[in-house]
Formats: C-alpha cells, structure tokens, sequence
C-alpha cells in the first residue's frame, strides 16, 4: 500500500490552534498594574538570575503561602 495516496480528513483547526486552546485551558492569566520602581525591582531581578517573570511571581507567591 502507497502511504502517499492516503486520503485523511482535514482538520478544520491547525495543530498550532488546538496547542493553544489546550494551553488555555491549564493556564490562567493575572493582569496587575505596580509603581514603576517595583516593576523595575522585579524585572532586574529576573534579568539578573536568568529567570522569567512568571517563574518569580510562581514562587513568590508559593513563599508567601508557605510562610505567613
């Protein structure tokens, strides 16, 4: 059997549009405004220690749970 003749049916999604509604649903987002100068804070800190800021508000805030 020739597997280039298979016929398949089309998907009406792409896989990159199934990927990010699957993404979607394990993730929520959080929206916050901040003072300049804390912003700064927290983006140089992950500047300088090669983390993302989703990495250091993750575990900022498991921390503060953990400890208060």
């Amino acid at each position: 059997m020739d597997k280039k003749n298979i016929e398949r049916p089309q998907s009406s999604k792409t896989a990159q549009q199934r990927a990010q509604e699957k993404y979607a649903e394990n993730v929520k987002h959080i929206n916050i405004r901040t003072d300049k100068k804390v912003y700064e804070l927290f983006n140089t800190y992950c500047n300088d220690n090669k983390m993302t800021k989703k990495d250091l508000f993750e575990k900022a805030v498991q921390y503060y749970i953990d400890n208060h």
